[in-house]
This record gives structure tokens, sequence and C-alpha cells, in this order.
């Protein structure tokens, strides 16, 4: 069973447009868009719960790629934000 905890699959992030989109696709965000925009790639997803939010900021930092600027925002009370940020 150790075998299986330290021996996790690593995946590289690359920072294009179809990167970013395919990881947080396959971490089962909902993705609303990705644009390139002059200062990095604005990130804009729905409903996300607050730890998805840090485990995927997380594993984005660990891969190489800073957040520049974020906005989470939860209109409706539930726990589930609504996300904007650019990765650089």
């Amino acid at each position: 069973m150790q075998f299986l905890v330290n021996n996790k699959v690593q995946t590289s992030i690359t920072l294009t447009e179809d990167g970013i989109s395919s990881f947080l696709k396959a971490k089962g965000l909902d993705v609303s868009s990705v644009s390139t925009v002059e200062n990095g790639i604005e990130v804009q997803l729905k409903q996300v719960s607050p730890l998805v939010l840090v485990d995927t900021i997380y594993e984005l930092e660990k891969n190489g790629i800073s957040v520049n600027n974020l906005k989470a925002v939860d209109n409706t009370g539930t726990g589930k934000m609504n996300v904007d940020m650019v990765l650089r």
C-alpha cells in the first residue's frame, strides 16, 4: 500500500491555453473560458469549492506556473465560487 501512496502520477502542465484547459478539465472543474491576454492566460471557472481551488493553485505553482491575479466570489452563500485568475 505504501507503494501506491508514494508513486503518484506526475503531470507537467504547459502554460498554453490548451495545456491549462486540459489540466483544469482533468481536475473536473467547470471551465467557463481560457484566453491569452497581454499579461498571461486568463481563466474563468464556475462553481469551484474552496478546497479544490487551493489544491489547483498548489498544483499549478508546483509546476512553475504562478497566479498573477485571483478573484473568487461566492454570490450564493453555498460555498461554490466563480473564479477569475490570470496565470503566468
